[in-house]
Parts: structure tokens; C-alpha cells; sequence
């Protein structure tokens, strides 16, 4: 995930945005030692971005 990607940058898109989100949830994904990974079947067909993280063992904060 690259910082200010969008996959319409042109004008004509209903969406707005800076292209920061899922390079912010990268980041702060890699500080708590996860990761974030995306699949989509195809253009106009939606994405699943799913997160993952260890939990911390009973008993230990951090």
C-alpha cells in the first residue's frame, strides 16, 4: 500500500479521499507486529482487507 495511490486519481470519481488509508492502517499495523492483506475478485467487484495481530497472553499487559 503506497501513500497517495487511488485507483481513480482523475477527475470524474464519486470517491474522494488522499490515498492515505490503507497506508495508515499498514503502518500502524506493522507497530503493534501485525499485517493487513486484501483480496478482490475483480474491478467493480468490492475487497475484503483483513487484519491480523498477536494477542497478548493472559495476564500481560503492555
Amino acid at each position: 500500500f503506497e501513500r497517495f495511490t487511488r485507483l481513480h486519481p482523475g477527475g470524474g470519481s464519486t470517491h474522494y479521499g488522499t490515498g492515505l488509508g490503507l497506508f495508515i492502517v499498514q503502518r500502524l499495523m506493522h507497530l503493534a507486529h501485525g499485517r493487513v492483506s486484501a483480496h478482490s475478485d475483480g474491478v467493480g467487484q468490492g475487497a475484503r482487507f483483513v487484519l491480523t495481530w498477536p494477542a497478548a497472553a493472559q495476564g500481560q499487559r503492555s
